[in-house]
């Protein structure tokens, strides 16, 4: 199961329309949604200088303009752009600025499997960064929304006003790799697949084999 998976999920079921992405890359998600209007937003800087966005400029400049001096609102803002948590942070109340009432806000690699993958700053290919301490944050401290981490593709965020906003632990002065790696599943909110899928789409079919 991949994100445009449950993106598509998203638009089918809740009948969304308007869809913003921050962090274009090579396109490979923006693709494959279905929505009917689709806004990316990148930079398009040095190794992203590949990219094609909607608007090409950083996501704080866009949230900062364009989304509120146009009024603009999305049913869905999936955040996949830089993945150190100072920005996420940004990003995240960037989207939820813009959010329609009933919308999603989804996250990429929120679930880092080792030490080195979410070292920040970045120092190997293979790189979730920490988008995880964002989504730890989120889950403590905000009260309207609530907060899970899907158990696919690299850790799925996914930000929801009929997501539970309890949240068991107390944070730690420092969020570290050791306190993630002994507390993952209850810091993270974490659900495997099969759960996440009969709790938010019990009655659609399964998904086609993601390429």
């Amino acid at each position: 199961m991949k994100r445009w998976d449950v993106i598509n999920r998203f638009v089918h079921t809740h009948g969304y329309t308007s869809y913003l992405e921050i962090g274009l890359s090579t396109g490979k998600n923006f693709r494959r949604i279905t929505f009917a209007d689709k806004t990316s937003v990148d930079p398009a800087q040095e190794q992203y200088a590949h990219a094609d966005p909607t608007y090409k400029m950083t996501s704080d400049v866009f949230f900062e303009t364009i989304a509120r001096t146009e009024r603009r609102a999305y049913d869905l803002v999936f955040i996949d752009g830089l993945h150190e948590s100072t920005q996420v942070d940004k990003d995240i109340a960037g989207a939820l600025a813009c959010l329609n009432p009933g919308g999603t806000v989804m996250l990429h690699d929120c679930n880092p499997t080792d030490e080195a993958r979410q070292r920040v700053p970045r120092t190997q290919r293979a790189w979730n960064g920490d988008v995880w301490k964002s989504v730890v944050r989120f889950r403590a401290t905000n009260t309207r929304y609530g907060c899970l981490v899907v158990d696919a593709d690299e850790g799925l965020g996914i930000i929801r006003e009929d997501i539970d906003s309890n949240f068991e632990l107390a944070l730690p002065d420092s969020l570290t790799w050791p306190w993630l790696d002994a507390n993952r599943t209850k810091a993270l909110g974490l659900i495997s697949k099969k759960k996440f899928l009969g709790r938010f789409f019990p009655d659609a079919p399964a998904p086609a084999k993601s390429i």
